[in-house]
């Protein structure tokens, strides 16, 4: 009798351990978009701004009322980095070193692609850095994977991951 009191008594205390054991199993921290522990929060998407242009627009640059738009979505004490003609094409590694930097900033970091229409001149001023991908005209959605693509690789290098084969 005693013995059945005895592992009814340990039942009862291992199972409120076995809970927490198998809660504390079933919990996953949060995660950043590239697999690693998030410690800054989670990231969205939700601060991607599309500016959509006017009805009949055909001014092969946006207008400085369509720039003003623009720039009033770019929160203050912003790096802001131009995909610009004109801008300097990096390499993957150039990219990786120049994107350290600007997050050693701590500063929030926007990257501005113009549409078919390119940017206007007062936003590239605006601008920290312009990057150019190259001679070739990409459409602005294509510009888009192609910019996070960029930025993912860039983030593999910094973490030294095998993604980025190049040299």
């Amino acid at each position: 009798m005693i013995k059945r009191i005895l592992l009814a008594g340990l039942a009862a205390a291992a199972l409120p351990a076995l809970a927490v054991a198998a809660a504390a199993a079933s919990y996953t921290a949060p995660r950043t978009a590239f697999g690693d522990p998030d410690l800054q929060g989670i990231w969205t998407n939700a601060s991607i701004t599309t500016l959509e242009r006017a009805q009949g627009a055909t001014s092969l640059v946006i207008s400085p009322e369509e720039a003003a738009r623009l720039e009033v979505k770019i929160p203050d004490r912003t790096t802001v980095v131009a995909l610009a003609r004109e801008g300097v094409g990096w390499s993957s590694r150039e990219l990786a070193r120049q994107l350290e930097g600007w997050l050693l900033q701590g500063r929030p970091l926007a990257f501005l692609i113009g549409g078919s229409s390119g940017l206007n001149s007062s936003v590239i001023a605006r601008a920290s850095a312009r990057w150019s991908l190259g001679p070739l005209t990409f459409p602005h959605e294509l510009a888009r994977v192609i910019l996070c693509e960029q930025l993912y690789r860039a983030f593999t290098i910094l973490r030294g991951e095998p993604y980025h084969k190049g040299v």
